[in-house]
């Protein structure tokens, strides 16, 4: 997809390249509250039967897409619901006015900024993780979930928490240690 001619994105292309990623979105830096998921971006089953890691699509009006899917790693449950290994769509809806956001949050969740909309379709989606909050909106007499924010965020390893192993026997400040029987 190195020549414009088969870049599907056509003239957005050279829009994307010149705006400004928007600023960052409705979180104020600090952890968010329950509502927000850790995650996991997923290979999925394409409109086509494939596995795929992202999908680009048209509507039939002509808007230009690309969808990826995610699995929720944390938290395990949200109000007694288990939602920890659910699946999520999220779609990039490629427009004029969605290009800071587009740019904002695909470089959020890829970990390096983009500067052509076509690495959208280049890059490898599986594996990614991100933090996203969430809130429920009502339209036409339907809830559905939102996307409020995206944050960039890396799973701990275990092998990276250093644990001291004689912490447990340490003794804590003003106590005797304890005496065999």
């Amino acid at each position: 997809m190195s020549s414009t001619s088969n870049n599907p994105f056509g003239d957005l292309e050279t829009d994307f390249q010149k705006v400004e990623k928007a600023g960052p979105g409705m979180s104020s830096g600090r952890i968010p509250p329950y509502n927000a998921y850790r995650l996991m971006c997923v290979p999925f089953e394409s409109k086509d039967g494939e596995q795929v890691d992202k999908e680009f699509f048209k509507t039939p009006t002509g808007t230009k897409a690309v969808r990826i899917m995610f699995e929720v790693l944390e938290p395990e449950k949200v109000e007694d619901e288990e939602v920890k290994g659910r699946s999520y769509e999220h779609v990039f809806w490629v427009t004029g006015p969605n290009l800071p956001y587009v740019k904002r949050d695909a470089s959020i969740i890829l970990g390096s900024d983009l500067t052509k909309l076509e690495e959208l379709l280049t890059s490898v989606w599986a594996g990614k993780t991100v933090e996203c909050g969430v809130k429920d909106e009502s339209y036409n007499g339907f809830v559905r979930s939102k996307v409020t924010h995206f944050n960039p965020w890396t799973p701990e390893k275990q092998a990276e928490k250093k644990v001291d192993p004689k912490a447990e026997t340490k003794k804590a400040a003003g106590q005797k240690a304890a005496t065999a029987f």
